[in-house]
């Protein structure tokens, strides 16, 4: 893992117009940034966190070109929301993965529609995890059958609604609901419970911190999580789940 400096790191990159934008309008919102870029970034190609102390740290996998400016943007936007206090939800194991999927699904549609402002569009992005998810059920994949396993489920459904949602509103087109229907003819449980959270984001929102506080206590209720997770106003990972994360 090397560090870079922010000017250094971002020189190509910002050579592209709809990042130059973002940047020159949400940048100055948000204090010090440390810059990393860690070539084995597991499960993402960037990512964006607060340590204990405070300091802001956005990891990439590699050095962003003029080709690759939508990830720096992204994580970016996570920056954004913790400026503007959107609110976190933090949990130790077993229900630490449920419980950040559920935070980040519904931060990652905020972002996306912050983006869209600057010209990102995510339609495609959108259609391909579809895509890749209806591949997935096809070949017969296995969610896990415990109370975790249950909510990832329940969760990656409500994504997949919400993300099909969006496509049919922005590019005011029908969108195949295949994958949907799949989803729920294999998990019925799963489904039912992830149409309950996407009517909680229909009837909240998400575009600010209260309506997001609410979403997130409406969704705990539903999943039976109201007395696991720990919620908390920053994306500051809490010392006693950095312990774990670190062991």
């Amino acid at each position: 893992m090397q560090r870079y400096e922010e000017a250094t790191l971002l020189t190509y990159a910002l050579h592209e117009t709809r990042l130059a934008n973002f940047y020159a309008r949400e940048r100055p919102k948000l204090g010090p940034i440390i810059w990393e870029i860690d070539p084995l970034l597991e499960g993402a190609i960037g990512e964006c966190l607060i340590s204990p102390e405070g300091a802001q740290i956005i990891r990439l996998r590699t050095i962003p070109d003029s080709a690759g400016t939508w990830i720096v943007a992204h994580e970016l936007g996570h920056l954004v929301l913790e400026a503007e206090h959107y609110p976190q939800i933090w949990a130790l194991p077993p229900w630490h993965d449920a419980i950040r999927y559920l935070c980040n699904v519904f931060e990652d549609l905020r972002i996306e529609e912050l983006l869209e402002l600057y010209g990102f569009d995510p339609s495609e992005m959108y259609q391909e995890q579809n895509q890749q998810a209806y591949l997935a059920l096809l070949d017969g994949t296995r969610f896990r059958a415990d109370p975790v396993g249950k909510a990832l489920t329940a969760i990656l459904f409500a994504k997949l609604q919400l993300q099909l949602e969006h496509i049919r509103t922005r590019k005011g087109a029908p969108t195949s609901t295949h994958t949907l229907d799949l989803f729920a003819a294999g998990f019925p449980q799963a489904a039912a419970l992830g149409h309950q959270i996407v009517s909680l984001y229909h009837c909240y929102g998400f575009d600010t911190p209260d309506a997001a506080l609410r979403v997130y206590r409406n969704a705990l209720d539903l999943l039976g999580l109201a007395n696991v997770g720990h919620m908390v106003y920053h994306k500051r990972i809490p010392a006693e789940l950095l312990t774990y994360l670190r062991t």
